[in-house]
């Protein structure tokens, strides 16, 4: 019998231990602080500071964030993303893409900031975006600036991209670049305040 109780009590403990392992429990608040607070986990959820102060996330749709009040607490969102990661990372709806299929530079953020729970971060099946990255088929990227015209404002500030450099398919001996993919940011001026357009293009 006494046996039997030491076995059941290690086993008791190697449990405890690996909930421990793959809980954010087992990270410091401090760190959580730090990481949350950092401008890399700002950029990637675009938090910017309202005139008040706070911090606000310029996204506002609702599959953006894994928490319901992530788009003005990072630390909240950084931890609902970490449990995400450890528990379930496939939504209920099998029509919806996984939050870490439609953002991937998060994971790879939380990896690299959290190696004491990366190892226990969840696989997830990313058909969609595996599909559209085979498609690109990217070997490299330019930054292309195509007009510099200043009376022609919406050239100046709308015309910038990025160019991926496709690989050719099998076959075609020449490249041909009109087939790159392009990746291009708009600026949404509401106005035609030559002044207020120009600051708001930038």
């Amino acid at each position: 019998p006494m046996r039997l109780q030491g076995f059941f009590c290690f086993t008791l403990l190697l449990a405890a231990s690996s909930l421990a392992k793959t809980s954010i429990d087992s990270v410091s608040l401090e760190k959580l602080q730090n990481v949350s607070s950092s401008l890399k986990w700002h950029k990637l959820l675009h938090y910017k500071k309202s005139w008040y102060g706070a911090l606000l996330s310029e996204a506002d749709g609702p599959g953006f964030f894994a928490s319901p009040h992530g788009a003005a607490r990072p630390q909240e969102e950084l931890e609902a993303n970490l449990k995400i990661l450890l528990e379930n990372p496939q939504p209920d709806n099998p029509n919806v893409e996984p939050l870490f299929c439609r953002f991937p530079a998060r994971r790879r953020f939380l990896e690299k900031e959290f190696p004491e729970l990366a190892a226990d971060f969840k696989k997830v099946s990313c058909g969609a975006f595996d599909a559209f990255k085979n498609s690109v088929r990217a070997t490299g990227v330019s930054f292309v600036f195509s007009s510099y015209f200043l009376n022609n404002p919406s050239s100046a500030f709308g015309h910038t991209f990025l160019r991926f450099h496709r690989t050719p398919k099998v076959g075609f001996e020449k490249k041909v670049e009109l087939l790159d993919m392009g990746v291009n940011f708009g600026a949404a001026a509401t106005t035609q305040n030559p002044f207020l357009y120009g600051i708001f293009g930038l």
